[in-house]
């Protein structure tokens, strides 16, 4: 982590996967204008409050997708069970064991939880904002 001796790093060019492509992808989406849930700093907050396990663990956009699980619930646009019963049900298209909830509850940077009221306001600011751009869509 930051100012942490971790050897050597890789410089070397490479194209991105499809997989890095579609986590950059997200990320532009939902941090730029008009949507902008977080800021820089904030995205950047919640990659360094990552547990030294996980941080070291993962990789780069494993970290980027992390943080913003971890802000998207913060700022009460998903809650938790939320995203793992997505998960689980894409998991079931696949043959795929289910998320446990306390495996998941585990990746998420800390941060005090939102209210239900606060996360359904937040909801119902970004069913405004995105309603009226796709009435503007060609």
């Amino acid at each position: 982590m930051g100012g942490e001796p971790a050897g050597p790093i890789d410089r070397h060019e490479h194209s991105p996967t499809l997989t890095e492509r579609r986590i950059d992808a997200m990320m532009q989406l939902l941090r730029l204008k008009p949507r902008g849930f977080w800021t820089t700093d904030e995205n950047r907050r919640t990659i360094e409050s990552l547990t030294p396990e996980i941080y070291e663990g993962s990789s780069y956009y494993a970290r980027w997708t992390l943080a913003m699980r971890g802000l998207l619930v913060e700022k009460g646009v998903l809650t938790e069970a939320d995203i793992t019963k997505r998960l689980n049900d894409v998991k079931a298209r696949f043959g795929m064991a289910a998320t446990p909830k306390a495996t998941a509850k585990k990746i998420v940077p800390k941060k005090t939880p939102k209210t239900a009221e606060t996360a359904a306001k937040s909801k119902s600011k970004l069913a405004t904002k995105t309603a009226g751009k796709r009435s503007k869509m060609p």
